[in-house]
């Protein structure tokens, strides 16, 4: 692994002594104030950029949550996947949630209960319910 180079050339001594008090102005203070603000500003801009920015969604979790809501409701025909109509009618319950986690394990899905809840709230339990 390569050492990477700061691209601010100033140590950590020169913008402690540029910046804490002193008696008689340094001219070095000068640049080292004027750079540390430009630094500073170009930081704060680029994250505010990319807090702009939509964030992408991941592909597994999306196969996750067509997964859960396949898994609510269910195909009579295929029992695979099939939740009670008593867990479907409470999809955010620690029955319900264990249920689903043991028919995505069962998929090879290794993933909490908590992670199934979140999922359950963005696709909002009262689509899952049917209604």
């Amino acid at each position: 692994m390569t050492a990477r180079r700061s691209k601010f050339p100033w140590s950590d001594q020169q913008i402690r002594g540029a910046i804490g008090p002193h008696g008689i102005p340094d001219p070095a203070d000068d640049k080292i104030i004027r750079e540390l603000a430009e630094v500073g500003a170009k930081h704060i801009l680029d994250r505010r950029k990319g807090a702009r920015m939509p964030r992408k969604s991941s592909a597994p979790a999306n196969i996750r949550r067509l997964l859960v809501s396949v898994i609510f409701k269910g195909d009579p025909e295929s029992n695979w996947a099939a939740l009670s109509p008593r867990l479907r009618k409470t999809p955010t319950s620690p029955q319900t949630l264990k249920k689903v986690r043991e028919i995505l394990e069962r998929c090879g899905w290794k993933i909490s209960e908590a992670t199934i809840l979140k999922d359950v709230k963005k696709l909002g339990s009262r689509n899952l319910r049917g209604k």
